[in-house]
């Protein structure tokens, strides 16, 4: 039984997946399982884990009919065996002493989450740049509400308690995009301890084409995300205080992705999502233009667009 576990969604990154694995198997803490999960890949992905797996004896190996991200990682959490969980993308490497300096975090100041800096890189360019999340003192979301937007709501780059998904029946949404939102930031609201690694300690690779970059139909699952996001905090005892930053968080969502129909990839899309949106906002708090966090973190032209259907459509050429 090791003491961490490690899930890696698997689905044909044949390209990346070699390197993943050697920054696993480099880490300095050794105590650690890999859970490999490949989700029915047509490339060289199913060989290259089993080929792996004869020289790392950490790696289990599991292969299935695809069935989404969502579902793979809620197999890895069923099928862990250690007291803490990490998520890494099988595109991704990370540097040979994160899972020692998160693990010594957790442990040493009892905390349910960790989190920790990172480092895009381009793959078009091999750009690097660090990502340095804001510094904050180990807390709950209660006694710190701003980490809604502090901490990035991707999987990766944290340490989990793994009791954290068994105690709340936290799992990934399955078929829909912005399923790492949701879990992420339920994970947030329920972890009595949150704390911070002020190292960057993976690279997070940006690829042309990768399902971050590409607007899609799939933008209008984020209406089903926060609304069962919503509907799995409202009664928490701590919502009254996380509320006005739940509600800017879907503020902030709605009006980004309403920004970036003018990338979307189906014209015919652009109007319906821009006018759902607003009825969603308007649904939520139909005074959401004058919320004091959507009023300090935008600018005039901002808040003029995005606050404006009529604009937002001429911006996004709906």
């Amino acid at each position: 039984m090791a003491e961490i576990s490690v899930i890696v969604p698997v689905y044909n990154t044949s390209k990346y997946l070699e390197a993943c694995l050697a920054s696993l198997s480099a880490q300095t803490w050794k105590d650690f399982e890999i859970i490999a999960v490949n989700d029915g890949s047509s490339d060289a992905s199913l060989e290259i884990l089993t080929e792996y797996a004869k020289k790392e004896p950490r790696l289990k190996v599991i292969s299935q009919d695809n069935q989404g991200i969502g579902a793979v990682r809620n197999l890895g959490i069923q099928l862990a065996s250690g007291s803490y969980i990490t998520f890494i993308d099988s595109d991704d490497t990370i540097y040979p002493n994160m899972l020692e300096r998160l693990y010594e975090k957790a442990t040493a100041e009892n905390l349910d989450i960790v989190v920790c800096d990172y480092t895009e890189r381009y793959e078009t360019n091999d750009e690097q740049k660090r990502i340095s999340l804001p510094d904050f003192e180990p807390c709950s979301l209660k006694e710190n509400p701003q980490l809604f937007f502090d901490i990035n709501s991707s999987p990766w780059n944290k340490l989990y308690r793994t009791s954290l998904f068994h105690e709340y029946v936290i799992s990934f949404p399955q078929n829909l995009k912005y399923e790492d939102a949701y879990a992420v930031l339920l994970c947030l609201v329920k972890a009595k301890r949150i704390g911070k690694v002020n190292e960057a300690l993976m690279e997070y690779w940006i690829h042309a084409g990768s399902e971050s970059t590409v607007m899609d139909r799939r933008v209008f699952d984020i209406f089903t995300i926060l609304t069962n996001l919503k509907d799995a905090i409202c009664d928490d005892e701590n919502y009254d205080t996380i509320a006005p930053y739940f509600e800017y968080y879907a503020i902030n969502r709605i009006t980004v992705y309403m920004l970036q129909q003018k990338y979307q990839k189906e014209p015919h899309l652009k109007k319906a999502f821009i006018e759902q949106g607003y009825a969603y906002l308007n649904k939520l708090n139909p005074n959401w233009r004058k919320h004091p966090l959507y009023l300090e973190s935008n600018s005039f032209v901002k808040r003029l667009i995005k606050g404006n259907q009529r604009l937002m459509k001429y911006y996004t050429h709906a």
